[in-house]
């Protein structure tokens, strides 16, 4: 039994999801401009920043690619 998995960007309509890019490109901006070496000298809080920002994103793709593999399975 194969399964054929289709790429969907079907989540490039969810509310969701455009609501986490602006929070992501929000927080790239915030931090590109007010953390600075002088704040944070290793960066790790910019780092996590940015990071926790793109998981969001991320998730929210990950899940509808996951819920489109399922329903193709079924």
């Amino acid at each position: 039994m194969a399964v054929d998995i289709k790429f969907s960007q079907s989540y490039f309509w969810l509310n969701s999801w455009v609501l986490a890019n602006i929070v992501q490109l929000g927080t790239q901006s915030f931090c590109d401009r007010f953390v600075d070496y002088h704040i944070d000298p290793c960066r790790r809080l910019y780092d996590q920043m940015v990071l926790a920002a793109r998981c969001g994103v991320a998730n929210i793709a990950e899940g509808t690619a996951r819920h489109i593999m399922i329903h193709q399975v079924a």
